[in-house]
């Protein structure tokens, strides 16, 4: 598995699929990444996420965007017979020059959309404590045993 960045073009509009058993709903769209010196590579993109789907859609062919997910290599042959590298990438967050802007208005309070300035004002949840029966905030120190240690000046002369 690669977990990767890529940025590019949208070519062509992106699409929004249903899977043969009709449960699920994702995004499937072509990104045209340039090369230096050579022919462009083409990336299929599949999106399931909900805000990667929605990120997706919004955009239209020929707006930049970058790309993170998991990579998939492989290789197809061409009709001349000639070996092409094929590039896919399960997408799990879509960013575009659009949402970046967007981000950075929000962030200097110049939104003008009432449900982002909302969200924003809304109080943060504090992070979970507890995980799988594990204290992850600040621990307790337990109270601790004399055991005997060395005492503090045997560490003088060692170098840290």
């Amino acid at each position: 598995m690669i977990t990767a960045l890529i940025a590019g073009k949208l070519y062509g509009t992106p699409i929004l699929r249903t899977s043969r058993d009709g449960k699920h709903r994702f995004a499937t769209a072509k990104m045209r990444v340039a090369q230096d010196g050579a022919d462009a590579l083409f990336v299929n993109l599949v999106c399931f996420g909900d805000t990667a789907k929605a990120a997706l859609l919004a955009l239209d062919d020929g707006d930049a965007l970058a790309a993170v997910g998991t990579l998939k290599l492989s290789v197809w042959t061409d009709g001349n017979g000639t070996a092409r590298p094929q590039v896919s990438m399960t997408a799990d967050r879509i960013e575009s020059t659009y949402t970046v802007e967007r981000k950075r208005r929000i962030s200097r309070g110049e939104d003008t959309d009432a449900e982002l300035a909302e969200r924003k004002a809304r109080p943060q949840r504090a992070p979970a404590t507890q995980r799988t029966g594990r204290f992850i905030g600040k621990r307790a120190t337990p109270a601790r045993r004399d055991t005997g240690a060395m005492p503090d000046d045997t560490l003088d002369d060692v170098a840290f």
